[in-house]
């Protein structure tokens, strides 16, 4: 299957996102005591759905929250659109391409999902915030900025920079600190 590596330009004011009819499911967790009333039986764990019917259009620029309740797809929507969750009905598009159709690097371009789990390993700021690049290093400007842009400048520069500390799981942060 091929997939698509580059979107085309957006025409002024058309959306960057559009979803018409989104819906996702998931398969329901087998108990003991399942039963229709849980989506399924105990045999076969029936489904769960997550999103069901969605409309919505987000602009290109623009930041976007989902606010529910607990359980009511925040997450799956945000992971949908980051292309971390691969498998949708219904019309999910990025630029007017389906993102079904859309290699993970093209939507990476557009698109950051920051999980309400907060994974910080014992080292310092510039270690964790270097996690993941593969050996390469970011440059030191480009760090303080991603600090600036997540408000977390001033608080590391009090707490000694970008080589200050971190406990293991950030027992030292508070828990929005920590996301």
């Amino acid at each position: 299957e091929r997939r698509r590596l580059a979107l085309p330009q957006a025409e002024d004011g058309s959306p960057l996102y559009r979803a018409r009819g989104l819906c996702c499911s998931f398969p329901a967790p087998v108990s003991a005591d399942a039963g229709p009333a849980d989506g399924g039986s105990a045999a076969s764990g029936g489904t769960r759905t997550a999103l069901s019917d969605c409309d919505f259009e987000i602009l290109p620029g623009s930041f976007t929250a989902f606010i529910g309740k607990s359980g009511s797809g925040k997450s799956t929507a945000a992971k949908l659109l980051s292309g971390i969750y691969p498998s949708y009905t219904g019309s999910l598009t990025m630029k007017g391409v389906e993102l079904s159709s859309l290699a993970p690097e093209a939507i990476y371009g557009y698109t950051t999902y920051i999980s309400h789990r907060d994974w910080i390993f014992k080292g310092s700021v510039r270690e964790t915030l270097q996690e993941g690049r593969g050996g390469s290093r970011i440059p030191e400007e480009e760090l303080w900025q991603v600090l600036e842009d997540v408000q977390l400048a001033d608080f590391v520069k009090e707490a000694g920079g970008l080589d200050a500390a971190l406990q293991e799981g950030g027992a030292n942060l508070s828990g929005g600190q920590r996301q």
